[in-house]
């Protein structure tokens, strides 16, 4: 197993939870990563074990993982997320920047690589090119839909009595995935519940992870709008996408995307939408030698 260490970092945004594989050779690329809704920093576990000629970095978002919540009554939007990742790169001392970004994280490295391209280099997206989208005639049932959220009474957080439980919800969800990815991901999203928490002598375990994830934002972007930026990213851009192809994620509805792109390789990979977790040995070398081209 690669080494790996835990980093804390303060920024302007926050403070934020990391995970890091130092790379034996100390002029090895520095990559940033950045998972998925729901997700955490582990879910590039797989992937860190043979991309072992990268110097890896994987963030926790706000709300997930070991990072901080956002406090009550702050919501978490993808805006927000970008504000967040240049916060991180700051703090880092990162001048410009190497990103893999899988769905989530793919959607927050382009909205980045488009409003600063002068600081992305290169980003590799695992079924990531670009958030989801809601068509303009929807606008205002997504803003009740959001209304009716916020009036919500809110539920207790979920406990469960061992850690296999709770990866067993985490197959329940609505995207399909591995119990073994499932499992990874878990680790690092539960923590053992206080007797404040009504756990008995921390033999129960709760998500770490913020319910206020799991709202109705307001608004979302329309198609339009993430065409408009994916033409503004100028960094060389791999882009892995999940087969088959979903209704979300519909062949014509990427190939437009794809055209928007000023320089992309696509590449489809059979699996479920965390492929870069159950195929990491299969994509990983090229990977690396993607972000290595312009290094030699």
């Amino acid at each position: 197993m690669r080494e790996v260490e835990e980093i804390r970092l303060e920024t302007r945004a926050g403070r934020f939870a990391l995970l890091h594989w130092p790379a034996a050779d100390a002029a090895a690329p520095k990559v940033l990563c950045l998972h998925g809704w729901l997700d955490n920093a582990a879910s590039f576990l797989p992937l860190a074990q043979h991309l072992t000629g990268l110097d890896l970095y994987a963030l926790d978002f706000p709300g997930h993982g070991h990072s901080d919540h956002r406090p009550p009554g702050v919501r978490y939007t993808l805006t927000e997320y970008v504000l967040d990742l240049d916060a991180v790169l700051d703090t880092l001392g990162w001048e410009t920047a190497r990103f893999i970004g899988h769905s989530m994280g793919g959607g927050v490295s382009c909205l980045y690589a488009a409003a600063l391209p002068e600081r992305v280099d290169r980003i590799v997206l695992a079924d990531g090119l670009g958030p989801h989208t809601v068509d303009v005639s929807k606008t205002a049932s997504q803003l009740r839909a959001s209304l009716e959220w916020a009036r919500r009474a809110r539920r207790p957080l979920r406990r469960f009595d061992s850690i296999e439980a709770a990866t067993r919800a985490r197959e329940n969800g609505f995207l399909e995935i591995s119990s073994e990815a499932a499992r990874v991901i878990v680790e690092r999203a539960v923590r053992q519940a206080t007797k404040q928490d009504g756990g008995e002598d921390g033999a129960h375990y709760m998500w770490r992870t913020d319910p206020a994830l799991k709202w109705d934002s307001p608004v979302l972007v329309s198609e339009a709008q993430i065409l408009s930026c994916l033409e503004h990213v100028t960094a060389p851009v791999l882009s892995f996408h999940a087969q088959p192809w979903t209704a979300t994620r519909a062949r014509e509805h990427m190939a437009r995307r794809q055209a928007a792109l000023r320089q992309g390789i696509f590449r489809d990979v059979e699996g479920n939408h965390h492929f870069h977790m159950d195929e990491a040995e299969r994509i990983a070398p090229e990977i690396e030698a993607f972000f290595k081209e312009n290094d030699t």
